[in-house]
């Protein structure tokens, strides 16, 4: 009876692990969220489309109307400096990891890694490049002004985009002042503590009762 009842509770156990690890596994992935993000600009880009064919929503100022021609050339320029600073933004991550681990420690390197805003702006410009590429395919000639929805929205995207890459390259040197470096390291220690199962109890003072845990943690076996 003991193992039966065991036994549901071991199983819990090993699936809380298994979705710890992969939610850690997504937090550090450059590859998931740049992912979701490149997928809504694909079906932005076909949300903006059947606007601009059924004319649904308020009417756009004629300022904000351009000739196919112009917007070729705009989203042409857009897609290629997005692809572009992409690849910047990449190699100062890289850059930002490197030196940071021959200075203080490996350690460190988790914490940079896993900085979301990184990966929002990565998928940021990923998202900006392939909206303007759909788009550009969109555009009719034939027409004597663009779709205006979906340049409206382009243009959005770049000026958030460029927004971003000031703001990450401001985040990028504040993340390595030695204090805020510290910082992370505190932190992500205090989380893996926290997963112990005398975690709950660090940062009490010495002399404190402290209770057992209910059962001790085992390694899983995979």
């Amino acid at each position: 009876m003991p193992d039966s009842v065991g036994k549901p509770r071991r199983y819990r156990e090993l699936t809380g692990l298994r979705l710890g690890t992969l939610v850690d596994r997504l937090r550090e992935s450059l590859l998931f969220l740049p992912t979701v993000m490149l997928i809504s600009a694909l079906v932005l880009a076909e949300f903006f489309d059947h606007l601009d064919h059924r004319k649904i929503g308020p009417v756009i100022p004629e300022r904000f109307q351009f000739a196919p021609e112009v917007v070729t050339v705009l989203l042409s320029t857009i897609a290629g400096a997005m692809i572009t600073a992409a690849a910047v933004v990449f190699s100062l991550l890289l850059i930002s990891l490197h030196l940071v681990s021959r200075q203080f420690s490996p350690r460190v390197l988790r914490g940079f890694w896993r900085d979301r805003f990184s990966h929002l702006l990565i998928g940021l410009l990923l998202s900006t490049f392939a909206f303007c590429v759909v788009a550009l395919a969109r555009v009719d000639v034939a027409q004597e002004f663009a779709p205006p929805y979906t340049v409206l929205f382009a243009l959005v995207l770049t000026l958030g985009s460029v927004l971003g890459i000031v703001a990450y390259l401001d985040r990028v040197i504040r993340q390595q002042y030695i204090g805020n470096i510290m910082r992370r390291v505190l932190a992500e220690s205090l989380y893996l503590i926290a997963g112990l199962p005398y975690g709950r109890h660090s940062g009490g003072q010495v002399g404190e009762p402290v209770t057992p845990p209910s059962r001790a943690r085992s390694a899983p076996r995979w």
